[in-house]
């Protein structure tokens, strides 16, 4: 049993560790969201890669069902985090100052490099989500004293 429990341990060892997502990986997803906030849909699929898994009207949707709020103004593109569950990088990008877990944000699934997956979630959300992730990243770090847009 305790060979096999140390076999176990060598192999988690071995698996090597998945990387931070790319600064590129953090700018695609923010400018997706900005793309998206002016009904950019097309675009903002082409941007992450993934005009190939899902057709704009698709895409506009889902977001006029779930999220029609990102189109009320000017979203901000300074601040997003990244997190890994297990399987994939999440980044999340919220509409505005993540002061509120009410704030909407769109969550974008990162295979490897490439995207996979948008989905749609509220701040409380993501925080509970990335509270419990072993590995989170912002880019650019949040404080609430840090203004970061001003339209809302």
């Amino acid at each position: 049993m305790a060979a096999i429990v140390g076999v176990c341990l060598m192999l988690a060892l071995m698996v090597p560790a998945m990387a931070e997502p790319s600064e590129d990986a953090y700018r695609q997803a923010k400018e997706a969201v900005s793309l998206i906030s002016y009904g950019e849909y097309e675009m903002a699929l082409k941007r992450l890669g993934m005009e190939d898994q899902m057709q704009a009207a698709t895409l506009k949707r889902y977001i006029d069902r779930n999220c029609s709020e990102i189109h009320r103004g000017s979203v901000q593109t300074d601040v997003s985090v990244a997190w890994f569950d297990g399987s994939t990088w999440q980044i999340a990008v919220p509409f505005e100052a993540p002061e509120d877990e009410a704030v909407g944000a769109l969550v974008f699934t990162l295979s490897g490099s490439a995207f996979s997956g948008i989905d749609f979630m509220r701040w409380g959300d993501v925080e509970a989500s990335y509270d419990v992730a072993d590995e989170v990243y912002w880019n650019l770090p949040y404080t609430p004293s840090f203004t970061v847009y001003g339209d809302w």
